[in-house]
């Protein structure tokens, strides 16, 4: 399980709490949802344990059954948690008037990103009102820097420390 190791020896570290954010992980890579086999592989856990876990994040509604039996997808509470975050950044709020007048000078796909470790995270994505090209990107992904134009943009002016 990659969450575990050192950290975990870290005062205020839980495991069980670490391995539960873990399968949560292993489904968000997968829209139509990740069969337990996969899941218990990827985070390390016997098949008991992660349906045990992944049963009890279904009772509360973080997961729901995938598309193929036996698997479990993301629930639409994620995203509400997610929104949460995204809606209580005060950038977005302040950014917005500009990337709407980009958006629309230039009818092109805007977003706002945010550094995340080596990762960029899509906060807000205006889409143009006319033309027909639209990205697949959307709010909340994540992308490593040397996959997208905007990261490089990152990588290329960023602070050497």
């Amino acid at each position: 399980m990659e969450h575990a190791g050192a950290a975990d020896k870290k005062p205020g570290f839980t495991r069980s709490l670490t391995k539960a954010l873990a399968i949560l992980e292993t489904p968000a890579d997968r829209p139509d949802g990740a069969a337990l086999a996969r899941i218990a592989e990827r985070t390390g856990l016997n098949k008991s344990t992660a349906y045990r876990m992944l049963q009890t994040m279904q009772n509360i509604g973080y997961v729901e059954p995938g598309s193929a039996p036996g698997s479990y997808r993301l629930s639409f509470r994620i995203v509400a948690l997610g929104q949460k975050l995204i809606h209580g950044t005060n950038i977005i709020q302040i950014a917005l008037p500009e990337l709407k007048a980009v958006n629309e000078e230039l009818g092109e796909t805007v977003n706002l990103k945010v550094f995340h470790g080596d990762h960029s995270v899509i906060l807000l994505k205006l889409e143009p009102r006319i033309g027909q090209v639209r990205t697949h990107a959307y709010m909340g992904m994540s992308v490593p820097f040397y996959l997208s134009g905007t990261g490089k943009v990152f990588l290329a002016y960023r602070p050497v420390n």
